[in-house]
């Protein structure tokens, strides 16, 4: 191998990889392939067209190791004030037929990446499977063999019934630095121990125990038919919330109601989605939350549960209140636009179009409001 040159810049994820230069590559660089550093210059970074490459990569971006808060250029006249840059292979898509040789790259977009790991199909009509980079399955089989220790004693190799078996630092570049080892490691077992139900289960009794003063639990459907999971849950306060407010009767602008949405990377589970409805506080002068709600899907069936839940907590507090009942009471907000021209302004209209929710919400809010009035009055 020809003499690789001296790297100008270096920090703590640089530690024992070989730098080279764009001359010295084996491949042209479209095709990068094992662990390598490099130092380039502007006009080396261009002719790379910002350095990319021809398979699916994870790209992040650092600091030179001069710390999070300081942001390098690529127009800088030195490396050492420039920007840095990582990528990290996403493995390869492979058909699952043995007799079908077909290797695939998996897809860049998160959902899309998602959606094909948990639905792609083979042109020979079999399913497809993620293949994780070699790097990655090393360090997850060195976790799932002694998970009871810590990332220092794996960063050096555990203890195992047939000897010891090889460290983080032997077996991926992260390994190289025990910060970004401690770091790796916390989030793998976070990832890990998510998709066992029974732990998550375990953390959120544990949690409502001790916050169980002021939690309340609205729903539970876990075992339900179907296999739906909702754990619907709020404060006193937040179902306070969910009524409406007198304040906001004259309004002009669509902040009398509720508003619903999902939020998809939440939870460590990334199939799960926490579910939130809130309303306009005009003491705060933003939309607070009135309930909560865990659930492992988007379907109709999961919205009807929230829905319910949702409305067991304004009977509730229109109870309290001494309020009397209304269908008004369960008002849901759709995005609004506004369109306003000079003559409403002077005539003082505003005129509002108002989309409806998903059909998916629309299904399971209409399904819970009957549930809701049959269990009252049936």
């Amino acid at each position: 191998m020809s003499p690789q040159p001296h790297a100008e810049c270096r920090n703590g994820h640089d530690q024992n990889i070989i730098f080279t230069s764009l001359q010295l590559l084996a491949e042209p660089w479209a095709w990068p392939n094992g662990d390598f550093g490099m130092d380039l210059n502007h006009e080396e970074f261009v002719s790379t067209n910002g350095l990319a490459v021809q398979w699916p990569m994870r790209s992040a971006s650092g600091s030179n190791g001069r710390g999070s808060h300081i942001k390098g250029s690529i127009t800088s006249e030195t490396i050492w004030d420039g920007k840095e840059s990582k990528k990290y292979c996403k493995g390869s898509v492979s058909c699952l037929n043995h007799s079908c040789d077909i290797t695939t790259r998996p897809k860049v977009d998160s959902p899309a990446f998602t959606k094909q790991k948990e639905e792609g199909v083979c042109q020979c009509g079999s399913s497809l499977v993620w293949k994780k980079s070699q790097e990655q399955k090393d360090v997850e089989t060195l976790w799932n063999n002694r998970p009871d220790l810590k990332p220092i004693a794996l960063l050096s190799g555990p203890k195992l019934a047939n000897g010891f078996a090889s460290g983080g630092g032997d077996l991926t570049q992260s390994g190289k630095n025990s910060d970004h080892w401690r770091y790796q490691l916390r989030k793998l077992s976070s990832k890990m121990k998510a998709e066992n139900g029974h732990w998550f289960l375990e953390q959120f009794d544990n949690w409502r125990e001790r916050h169980g003063d002021y939690i309340k639990m609205r729903a539970c459907t876990i075992g339900s038919e179907g296999g739906i999971t909702v754990i619907a849950f709020h404060t006193d306060w937040m179902r306070n919330q969910l009524l409406p407010k007198d304040e906001l009767q004259s309004s002009l602008f669509p902040v009398q109601g509720l508003v619903t949405d999902g939020a998809h990377k939440f939870w460590s589970n990334q199939k799960s989605i926490l579910i939130m409805t809130s309303s306009y506080s005009p003491v705060i002068d933003f939309w607070v939350p009135g309930m909560f709600s865990f659930s492992n899907g988007a379907t109709a069936e999961h919205y009807r549960h929230h829905f319910y839940a949702v409305f067991l907590g304004i009977d509730e507090a229109a109870t309290a209140a001494g309020m009397v009942l209304e269908n008004e009471f369960f008002v849901m907000v759709g995005i609004c636009i506004y369109i306003i021209a000079s003559y409403c302004i002077l005539n003082h209209n505003l005129i509002i179009q108002v989309v409806d929710f998903s059909d998916p919400q629309r299904v399971g809010f209409i399904l819970a409001f009957v549930d809701f009035w049959k269990l009252k009055y049936c």
